[in-house]
Parts: C-alpha cells; sequence; structure tokens
C-alpha cells in the first residue's frame, strides 16, 4: 500500500506541470476552461495560442526558445499568450488592424498586471523588460509572440497596492 502512495505520488510530480519544471502558469480561458500547456520542440515560435477542434484552449511552447530568454521575459510572454485566451482573443478576429493592435496591447497590459500584482515584477523590472522588448531586432520578433509592436506598460496605468 505504501509502494502504491509513492508510485502515485511520483507520477503527480512527473505529471505536474510545476514539478516538472515547464513553469507553466495556471490558465483559464474567457469561459473558465482551463488551458492545456503543450510542450512543442519543433514550434518556430516561442508560443502559439490554438483552440481545439472541440474549442479545447491549448497554449503550445518550444521550452528551448523560451529557455533562452531572462526569467522576468519568459513570465511575460507565458502570461501574455495566457491573457490572449483570458481575453477571449481566440473567439472572434479582428475587425481591422486598429482591433488587432488593441488587442495586442490589451493582452500586453494583462500580462504585465498579472506580473505586477502578483509580485513577480516591480515598476522597474517592467521598465526594463519594455526597454528589452522595444529594442529587439526584426530576427527576434519572428518568434515573440504577437505582432511586431511598441509596447507600452505605462498605458496600462498599474496602480500600486
Amino acid at each position: 500500500m505504501k509502494i502504491q502512495g509513492i508510485l502515485l505520488l511520483m507520477i503527480l510530480m512527473v505529471g505536474s506541470p510545476v514539478w516538472a519544471g515547464g513553469g507553466e502558469i495556471y490558465c483559464t480561458d474567457y469561459q473558465g476552461a482551463k488551458v492545456i500547456w503543450e510542450n512543442d520542440s519543433f514550434l518556430d515560435e516561442m508560443t502559439v495560442t490554438r483552440l481545439t477542434f472541440n474549442a479545447t484552449p491549448v497554449i503550445k511552447y518550444n521550452s528551448a526558445k523560451l529557455s533562452s530568454l531572462d526569467a522576468t521575459t519568459r513570465e511575460f510572454v507565458m502570461a501574455r499568450q495566457c491573457g490572449v485566451h483570458v481575453l477571449g482573443f481566440m473567439v472572434t478576429r479582428a475587425e481591422d488592424p486598429f482591433d488587432q493592435s488593441n488587442r495586442s496591447q490589451l493582452a500586453d497590459c494583462w500580462s504585465a498586471s498579472k506580473l505586477f500584482y502578483g509580485g513577480k515584477a516591480s515598476r522597474s523590472d517592467l521598465e526594463s523588460l519594455q526597454t528589452a522588448i522595444n529594442s529587439m531586432s526584426r530576427k527576434e520578433w519572428l518568434s515573440f509572440p504577437g505582432p511586431v509592436r511598441v509596447v507600452d506598460f505605462e498605458s496600462c496605468e498599474l496602480k500600486d497596492m
């Protein structure tokens, strides 16, 4: 009986993203459905958001590409993709380029607020992150989530608690 308990604990540890070192954050979509995280080493991008044929929200990520980022940038990328699902952007298309830009800004702000209010990034950390992202080359943008853009965390109006 004791061996079965230990085996069950080991299976849970290996299968859990937190124990397995995947670093995924808990994420649900706009309807409260749990987002599935899938590591895909063949993915050209760092992360992509998807819906399966039965509307299950999925975030695929390439852990090798993400490992090249510092911890704050990696958290931002993962939270941003979660924000795309939370904000419901997977179920409707952007109406025009302005709408697409607005959606991207909202996802950036959702991620920044998740880091800021979750205690994972200070205001100074977010300023450094914004500078780093905005100074990326075109080549770096090829695998970074979202369109090439100017990231502006000041427009997120984060309030100190």
